[in-house]
This record gives C-alpha cells, structure tokens and sequence, in this order.
C-alpha cells in the first residue's frame, strides 16, 4: 500500500510539474511571443519534464525532408544536429511512421534502423525515442520527439506527456500565424484598397498581380 502510495505521489509531482511548465508556455503564447522562441521554451520544458536527454520539434517540409526548428540536449549532441539542418526523410524512422499515419509513434532501439535521419540519432547516441505530431489546421505540420542514451523503452506514458506540448506548439504556430496577417494587412492597407476596388469592379488579373 505504501508503494501504491508512492506511486500515485510521484505521478501526482509529475503532473503538477507538467502543467507548470506548460502554464509558462502558454503565457509566453499569450504574450505574443514569436514561435521560434516558443519552440525553443517547448523543447527544454519537454526535456525536463519527461525526463529525457534530448528533446527536439521538427517541420515537415514539402519536398520529404525535415528541418529541426529547435533542440534541448547536452552541447555535444547539439554541435552534431544543430538547429536549421534540413534531413531527407527515409526509412522507418519516427519522422516517416508520424508523418504517414499522424499518430504518435516509438522506436524502441535503433541498432537496426536504416537511413540518414536514424544514422545522426545514433550518432548523437540515443537508442530510444518517441516522437508525436504537431497537427496545424488538419494536417501533420511538424514532429516532437524525446530520445534516451538509455538501451531500453522509454516510459509508457512517454506519448501522452509529449502530446500536450504538441498542442501547444499547434496554438502557438496558429497564434503566430494571425499575428503576421494582422501585421501584412495592416502595412499593407493601401494595397488592399486598391485589391477590393479592382475586385468589385470586375477588373481581370493577370499572373504576375495575383
């Protein structure tokens, strides 16, 4: 029973923990904070809170390959998969199985995985990891994943405490998205006038005005 109790302590600590650090997030959403500071934030918190040893968000971008928009991992694993680094997807890899099916996903060891993205995971020595999709207007924009140096599965409920910093990412992405709209039609306010008068007018467009 005092095991029991133990138990249900520490998950008790691990939520309160979790819901702290994204109260912090969400604030610096609220305060209009550009999204790639957010995903810095997101990836130290995710580390922190899994716990895990490396943590990082993904885009997907249109022509198979990914780009790492932020990381949270000792400086060695930093230097080898630094931020910006565009990799081709391929292989079964976390970035395939969640990009295909939209669902979280687990590789248990990547003794055995085969392409660039799991050939820099070893290199920056992790075995396990476990990746969710960032899912913005329907659609699969990103990946956030937490790796372990450690030869074994990490935690069951790995996915469930990864998946609401993916939502927050999406409602940071979406609330940055509007800002910079807001920002365009307002620097652009003239242009826009002259874009509703030839509209009602029925004036034609031609390739280059579009």
């Amino acid at each position: 029973e005092n095991l029991d109790d133990g138990k249900l302590y520490a998950e008790y600590r691990r939520l309160a923990a979790d819901q702290a650090a994204l109260r912090r997030l969400a604030t610096l959403v609220a305060h209009g904070v550009e999204p790639v500071e957010v995903f810095g934030a997101v990836a130290d918190e995710m580390r922190r809170c899994v716990p895990a040893d490396t943590a990082g968000l993904w885009r997907f971008e249109s022509d198979r390959e990914i780009t790492l928009v932020a990381a949270a991992a000792d400086p060695e694993a930093l230097e080898k998969w630094p931020v910006g680094t565009r990799t081709r997807v391929d292989g079964n890899t976390l970035a395939t199985l969640v990009h295909r099916s939209g669902r979280p996903a687990r590789i248990d060891s990547y003794d055995n995985v085969a392409g660039p993205i799991a050939a820099r995971v070893r290199a920056v020595g992790v075995s396990a990891a476990v990746g969710v999709p960032i899912i913005v207007d329907g659609r699969v924009w990103g990946l956030a994943a937490v790796g372990s140096v450690q030869p074994r599965p990490m935690p069951a409920d790995t996915e469930v405490h990864i998946g609401r910093f993916a939502e927050l990412i999406a409602t940071a992405l979406v609330a940055g998205y509007r800002d910079e709209q807001k920002r365009q039609l307002l620097a652009e306010g003239s242009q826009r006038l002259s874009l509703i008068d030839t509209l009602l007018e029925g004036r034609a467009f031609d390739d280059w005005r579009l």
